[in-house]
């Protein structure tokens, strides 16, 4: 029996992998559940141990089963937003979890996928900072070796192994898509702690914040540089979902929602941090998204509404806080960052060949100002321990980061691209590489996102048709003159 060729002609072409419609019903109701994750995490003692090694098994068997390299992405993009939560609910694993969990996910994939295009470069940066790490272990004793080095290098490794991943992963934007809800959705969790705990406080004083000691109520108990910066993170991944061309219509103003109220959480943290990383970034892909003259009605319309939503809310936060809101983000001190960039650059030029040696610089800092004070910019660090190695490592980060936003072939891919790396830039130029957004957000640039049609190859010219179905045959005449026959 013959079938209709209409009906064959009227059937949709298969998707390609991976492009199937995402549910988003099932995803808020996934972001409502890590409501009370969250809050469980908090508060009941061992929750947080038991989900950062179910989040490690469940990874592992991910990387080792996926059929596309992509899926080790969510995972990964899933740790790095959850990752702040474990340290903030003390879960008994070892501190740089997340990051070494990330690293073994993306290794995984990089060895089964054989994704080693173009990998060269960030191992070169890794292997670059090795000599500061063996000129101290003559130095110190084991006990410190054991802390120092891990602490530091950690941020680094996890970075190049992002890098070396994504450098070989595709992007399609519903895969984009994915990989920001699974940032978003643990940072959703974050958020219910803050509230949480922000809710039950019996009383704040707010006066504490403007002098950078702040009231870690705000913050569900734990480091505000830290819990802002995440919270900047979901601001900006919220934002671009709703910029999103894969996001349903229908959904964009929950997305926008979620936006206003972790910039809103984010900046009661009374750590600038949060709002100034998302700030540049989401300025940063405006720069690009305004481009496209399909999206400047999104850009035109998104930023009405986050000005109506900053002149509603803004003057409730600083009624509340007693003006102490609006006087911390007036304030221009940065917290002593400007003293450690001034040692590190010092450090860097009294010993440029080898540095001082992986987590030598607070000694360093401790001979100039008293105090063993951590650093905060990563760039200065990588001078001052590492030396020309660490130099020419920052070079190096420099190059990639240029080279993918150049390999980015329409405005949405250079928008996203570029937000990525700015994000990064300012992350490790307040908080160094304490969390592991910083090597999953930076190493996220390196993949090709695919947005619009490729390039195609010029065709080439066609054939020129004959004018006569038969081509004619010259004959010679008997009187020796050329005739044409058919």
């Amino acid at each position: 029996m013959l079938k209709n060729p209409s009906s064959q002609r009227l059937r949709p072409p298969p998707s390609a992998p991976g492009e199937a419609p995402i549910p988003m019903g099932i995803v808020l109701a996934i972001m409502f559940l890590h409501m009370f994750l969250g809050v469980l995490m908090k508060k009941v003692p061992g929750v947080s141990t038991w989900h950062a090694f179910g989040s490690l098994v469940v990874g592992v068997i991910v990387a080792c089963r996926c059929r596309r390299p992509i899926t080790v992405a969510y995972v990964a993009a899933y740790v790095s937003g959850i990752e702040v939560i474990w340290r903030m609910t003390k879960a008994k694993v070892f501190t740089e979890w997340g990051k070494l969990i990330i690293s073994i996910f993306v290794i995984i994939a990089v060895v089964r996928f054989s994704r080693a295009k173009r990998t060269w470069l960030p191992i070169v940066y890794f292997v670059l900072l090795i000599p500061a790490c063996l000129i101290i272990i003559p130095e110190l004793p084991y006990e410190d070796l054991h802390e120092a080095i891990p602490y530091t290098m950690s941020g680094p490794f996890a970075l190049m192994a992002c890098m070396c991943y994504f450098s070989g992963v595709k992007i399609t934007p519903t895969d984009c898509l994915r990989v920001l809800l699974g940032v978003l959705i643990p940072i959703i969790a974050l958020s219910a702690i803050v509230a949480f705990t922000t809710l039950t406080a019996a009383d704040f004083d707010f006066s504490v914040n403007v002098r950078n000691v702040k009231d870690l109520s705000l913050t569900g108990g734990f480091g505000p540089n830290q819990v802002s910066s995440t919270l900047g993170l979901g601001v900006l991944a919220a934002f671009l979902i709703v910029m999103h061309e894969r996001t349903p219509a229908a959904y964009k103003p929950v997305f926008f929602a979620i936006t206003a109220g972790l910039a809103t959480q984010a900046a009661m943290t009374f750590s600038r941090t949060g709002l100034y990383l998302a700030g540049g970034a989401i300025v940063t892909a405006c720069f690009f998204y305004f481009g496209d003259p399909k999206m400047r009605p999104r850009i035109l319309l998104f930023s009405i509404a986050m000005a109506l939503a900053v002149v509603i809310i803004l003057p409730i936060l600083d009624n509340y806080t007693s003006g102490a809101l609006m006087d911390r983000f007036k304030s221009f001190d940065t917290t002593g960052r400007d003293s450690i960039l001034l040692a590190d650059i010092m450090a860097f030029l009294s010993q440029p060949a080898f540095g001082l040696g992986v987590d030598q610089g607070r000694i360093f800092r401790n001979a100039y100002y008293g105090t063993l004070m951590e650093s905060h910019v990563e760039w200065s660090r990588l001078m001052a321990e590492h030396g020309v190695f660490g130099l020419a490592a920052l070079l190096i980060l420099i190059y990639l980061g240029l080279r993918n936003f150049a390999a980015a072939q329409t405005l949405r891919a250079r928008a996203i691209v570029a937000s990525f790396i700015v994000f990064t830039f300012l992350y490790t130029s307040s908080c160094g590489m304490r969390l592991a957004l910083a090597s999953f957000i930076y190493g996220l640039a390196c993949a090709t996102f695919q947005f619009g049609p490729p390039r195609r190859r010029p065709r080439p010219p066609a054939p020129r048709t004959a004018m006569f179905s038969a081509s004619p045959q010259v004959t010679v005449l008997p009187t020796g003159m050329p005739g044409v026959s058919r």
